[in-house]
């Protein structure tokens, strides 16, 4: 065509087929499940996990009275009971003292004066007693250092066999608790290794040698050959 003709609309060829182009300005659509471009993915919020609560506080004060009113009817019960314990052992103990006293009074062997009192198979009476600065006969005559105590006694063998008594079984004891013993004096009085055949008895004096003033209170008999306690013979 000649130069003059104005040109037109530029014409393209036939399609040829393949993808069209794209138009990198067009909105492009993002992919599924993704946010636009541009916006950030939303997210929901996050919680933690519930706080928990705090346990409950139980009130002790109720048990504390409780506690309290418990001991103070337990220490009411305990005094109440102890008091009438108390009683009722006293009361006890007022009889069974009684009771050990005869009991000791029986067992102490204590005999009064003039009573026959038995030790084993001696059998002892205090017909009384006396008081000398000097004791013995003319040639045998013996000073006190205090004073004499002369004790008037008889001794019976109340076994089957012979026995020997002798003055050093026998303590002379005073209103102080102390206990005298016999002295030996020469004499037929004397109650130096008697013989004593079964059924017979001696007669005689048993001489102690005291401090002036001393108070005698009785007279103890005491067997070293037998298992038996000793004897006391009140001398007043």
């Amino acid at each position: 065509m000649s130069s003059g003709m104005q040109d037109g609309p530029e014409r393209h060829g036939p399609y040829q087929g393949g993808q069209p182009q794209e138009n990198p300005q067009q909105f492009q659509q993002p992919p599924y499940g993704q946010p636009p471009y541009g916006q950030q993915q939303y997210l929901p919020p996050q919680y933690g996990p519930p706080p928990v609560a705090a346990p409950r506080k139980r009130r002790k004060w109720p048990w504390i009275l409780l506690a309290v009113f418990v001991l103070i009817v337990g220490m009411f019960a305990c005094t109440a009971g102890g008091g009438q314990e108390a009683e009722t052992t006293s009361g006890a103990g007022e009889n069974t003292t009684g009771a050990e006293t005869e009991e000791a009074d029986e067992e102490s062997g204590d005999f009064a004066m003039g009573e026959a009192a038995q030790l084993g198979d001696w059998v002892v009476t205090v017909h009384g007693t006396e008081t000398a600065a000097t004791y013995g006969e003319e040639f045998f005559e013996e000073q006190a250092q205090g004073e004499f105590v002369i004790v008037d006694m008889t001794v019976e063998n109340g076994g089957s066999e012979s026995t020997t008594f002798d003055d050093s079984a026998l303590s002379l004891i005073d209103a102080d608790g102390n206990s005298h013993s016999a002295g030996v004096v020469l004499g037929a009085d004397s109650f130096f290794l008697q013989q004593i055949n079964p059924g017979n008895q001696a007669s005689g004096e048993a001489v102690f040698d005291v401090p002036e003033g001393t108070e005698p209170v009785a007279l103890e008999v005491d067997d070293v050959w037998s298992f038996d306690d000793p004897i006391r013979i009140q001398l007043d």
